[in-house]
């Protein structure tokens, strides 16, 4: 923490250096989230279909990413 940022300004760097969320990124990334979600599906079950992956883990990873202002992809609320 520099002079200048307060405590507050600088508490989600704690948050954002864990190791679960470049993780849950590279996931998004990697089963190709963003086009799945471009292409309307807003469905955690579909989503998870058409991504050939585990729905309550997919579930897992839009509740951990969702947390951070990260990607307003990563944003749309699926609960």
């Amino acid at each position: 923490m520099t002079g200048d940022q307060t405590p507050v300004a600088s508490a989600n760097l704690s948050e954002l250096s864990d190791l679960c969320t470049p993780w849950c990124i590279h996931v998004v990334a990697t089963l190709r989230i963003a086009d799945h979600i471009e292409a309307s599906t807003t469905n955690i079950k579909t989503l998870a279909e058409k991504a050939e992956c585990n729905d309550e883990s997919e579930e897992f990873l839009f509740h951990h990413c969702s947390k951070f202002d990260t990607h307003p992809i990563l944003a749309i609320s699926f609960f």
